[in-house]
């Protein structure tokens, strides 16, 4: 029986390309800390690399080049039909390379998961300090990122800081407001303090 192509080892030559699609993904990573025309130059780079590695590996191979196929006739359907004999039912080659991408898929996922969790969910819980409330007042003078209880909507550092309130015009401005409203403001906690000795 002749090998099939399966049965077939083709390994391809050494080569640059995936060092360079592994430094276009580092960079559209880096950039999407940075900036967006990093990630762009990014994507460029590992499209670019990812497209000249896939070429490489399928120069010159049976990938690249669709064999022949002989006209389908009755015999051949029939032939098609028999029962496979146990060697020839599933490659051990076939099995292994299988088995081999499902566990690097649940590895990936095992990494990934996780990191994307921890990424993702304090974005959506209010970063608040709760444990040190120390009466209604306190909200209404805390300089906070979460001040509003709102998604920031992005961009640049800059923006997310002055969006946050927390750039030195804001702050500052926070300050005057706490020490403009001293006389208000120890009148409600003397109120409040009244209140709960009734």
């Amino acid at each position: 029986m002749a090998p099939t192509h399966d049965d077939q080892q083709h390994v391809p030559g050494p080569s640059l390309w995936p060092v360079g699609f592994a430094v276009g993904i580092v960079v559209l990573l880096v950039g999407l800390v940075v900036s967006y025309l990093v990630v762009a130059v990014g994507a460029v780079i590992a499209l670019v690399f990812a497209f000249l590695w896939v070429r490489d590996l399928t120069a010159g191979t049976a990938l690249a080049q669709a064999p022949e196929v002989a006209p389908e006739n009755a015999a051949a359907a029939e032939r098609a039909l028999e029962p496979a004999s146990p060697e020839e039912r599933y490659p051990r080659a076939k099995f292994l390379e299988l088995s081999t991408l499902g566990l690097g898929g649940v590895i990936g996922g095992l990494v990934s998961v996780p990191a994307f969790g921890f990424m993702i969910v304090p974005s959506l819980l209010k970063q608040g300090f709760k444990d040190h409330d120390v009466g209604p007042l306190t909200d209404a003078y805390s300089l906070t990122s979460d001040w509003d209880n709102q998604w920031l909507t992005g961009g640049l550092e800059p923006d997310v800081i002055t969006e946050a309130h927390l750039d030195k015009e804001s702050i500052f401005a926070g300050i005057q407001r706490f020490a403009h409203a001293r006389r208000d403001r120890l009148d409600q906690q003397l109120a409040l303090l009244n209140r709960d000795r009734n």
